[in-house]
């Protein structure tokens, strides 16, 4: 989830790439499944991060957390920070 979080000038390089730097011992089809299961998480912390901000939701953390339980708290938070960020960009709100 890291390698996908990750922000600034690293994240210039292909998350892919990233991650066969970080994890060599994953074949190529391994580390697609992982980046898909990373990216259902920040696609879902976005449309939390909507709901949040609409007022109907009250923690995208936990609810992060209680639909991905091997996420950590530091993972699922900086997934959530940055899908605010986006989502404030996206709609201006």
């Amino acid at each position: 989830m890291e390698v996908v979080l990750e922000w600034g000038a690293q994240a210039l390089a292909p998350v892919h790439e990233r991650l066969a730097h970080r994890l060599p011992e994953m074949t190529a089809q391994e580390r697609e499944a992982l980046v898909s299961q990373c990216r259902m998480v920040t696609e879902r912390a976005y449309d939390y991060a909507g709901k949040i901000k609409a007022g109907l939701m009250n923690n995208a953390i936990d609810a992060l957390r209680e639909e991905w339980p091997m996420l950590s708290q530091e993972n699922a938070g900086h997934a959530f920070t940055q899908a605010m960020y986006y989502h404030w960009k996206d709609t201006g709100e």
